[in-house]
């Protein structure tokens, strides 16, 4: 066999290995999942970042309705609003602002608990840094 003959037995192999090679199917899920898997894992975490920053805000909310009312019933004094809102909080070792501000006709209730206490792993404040805040105003009823 010349030259020329083993050149082009070699460059038929080549091109056969490589065309089989570029039409093979094998392997490529794994690619496409090493590819897109780490953007749905971050997805997947920053929906529940998200989802627990929604909750301790409605947590909050409620919490304020509650001692809002009782302080708009004379149930409880100011003194006593901020222990009962540490007490009823869904995250009661952070450090909550209360406020509460009252006038002869209603009671404003305000909690405020910054977002960094609040987040899970910090991904949404990294990006976004503010507060949750939660106010609530009620009319007082008439003491008896």
């Amino acid at each position: 066999m010349d030259r020329t003959a083993a050149r082009k037995s070699n460059d038929y192999r080549t091109s056969d290995r490589t065309g089989r090679f570029k039409h093979s199917q094998d392997g490529n899920a794994t690619v496409e999942f090493a590819i897109w898997a780490p953007f749905f894992i971050f997805l997947m975490i920053l929906v529940c970042e998200v989802s627990f920053l929604f909750t301790v805000n409605a947590s909050m909310w409620n919490v304020a309705r509650d001692v809002t009312r009782r302080l708009a019933y004379h149930q409880i004094e100011p003194s006593e609003a901020e222990a009962r809102v540490l007490a009823s909080a869904m995250l009661a070792d952070k450090a909550y602002d209360v406020i509460v501000s009252e006038t002869t006709e209603d009671v404003t209730l305000r909690i405020t608990l910054p977002m960094r206490d609040a987040s899970l792993m910090g991904l949404v404040v990294a990006r976004f840094s503010g507060d949750l805040v939660a106010q609530i105003t009620m009319l007082r009823e008439p003491v008896q």
